[in-house]
C-alpha cells in the first residue's frame, strides 16, 4: 500500500574503485590540444548563441575565461557594459577589459581601446583624460583605427597631458587612411586650414 509506513531508502548500486571516465578525445590528446579544442568549441557555441540565447553564450563565455581565452574576457566585457545577457556593470566590464589588455594577445588592443573610452566618458571610473590617452595612444601604436583618431585628437587639443600639432596630424592621417570617416572629415577640415 502506498504512503503507508516509514520511508525505506533503496541501496545505490555502485562499483567500488571505479574511476570517472573521461571524454575519449582527452584520454588521446594531450593536454594543449584538449585546451585549445575546448576553448574553439567554446568560442564557436558562445558565437552561435550570441543573438537568440544570450544567458547560454554568456555561460560559454565565462567557460572560455575560465581555460584562459582572452576572447572570453573580452566579450564578457562587452556584455557587461551593454548589459547583454547580463546585468549592466561597468566594474566588472572594467576588470574584463583590464584583464585582457594585460594578457597581450591578439584581443588587447580592443581592450586598450574600450578603457580609454571609459576612461574618456567616465564609465565606472572618474573621467581622466591624461590615463584614456595612455590607453589610445598603447592601441594606436598596436594599428588600432579608432584609437589613431583618438589619440590624434588627443595630441591636437592637448587633453592628454601635452599638445603636439605635427604629430596628432599624423595619426589622424594613419585612421583616415585605414578608413575611418571622422578620422577622414576632420583630416578635410585641417587641410582647409593649412591652405
Amino acid at each position: 500500500m502506498f504512503g503507508s509506513g516509514p520511508f525505506k531508502r533503496i541501496p545505490r548500486l555502485r562499483r567500488v574503485n571505479t574511476d570517472v571516465k573521461q571524454p575519449v578525445l582527452k584520454a588521446w590528446l594531450p593536454n594543449a590540444t584538449w585546451k585549445k579544442l575546448c576553448i574553439s568549441y567554446h568560442q564557436f557555441m558562445a558565437a552561435s548563441f550570441e543573438d537568440n540565447n544570450e544567458a547560454r553564450s554568456v555561460r560559454h563565455l565565462k567557460q572560455l575565461d575560465a581555460l584562459g581565452g582572452e576572447k572570453g574576457a573580452l566579450g564578457l566585457g562587452y556584455r557587461y557594459l551593454n548589459g547583454k545577457g547580463v546585468k549592466e556593470d561597468h566594474a566588472k566590464a572594467y576588470q574584463y577589459f583590464e584583464k585582457t589588455a594585460g594578457l597581450n594577445g591578439k584581443w588587447c588592443i580592443e581592450a586598450e581601446f574600450q578603457l580609454g573610452c571609459m576612461h574618456m566618458l567616465g564609465q565606472f571610473v572618474p573621467v581622466h583624460d591624461v590615463k584614456a590617452g595612455e590607453y589610445f595612444e598603447k592601441a594606436a601604436h598596436k594599428g588600432h583605427s579608432l584609437s589613431q583618431y583618438n589619440w590624434g585628437l588627443a595630441l591636437i587639443d592637448g587633453w592628454a597631458g601635452y599638445e603636439d600639432y605635427v604629430k596628432g596630424c599624423e595619426w589622424i592621417e594613419k585612421s583616415a587612411a585605414a578608413g575611418v570617416p571622422e578620422a577622414q572629415e576632420v583630416l578635410g577640415r585641417l587641410n582647409r586650414f593649412k591652405s
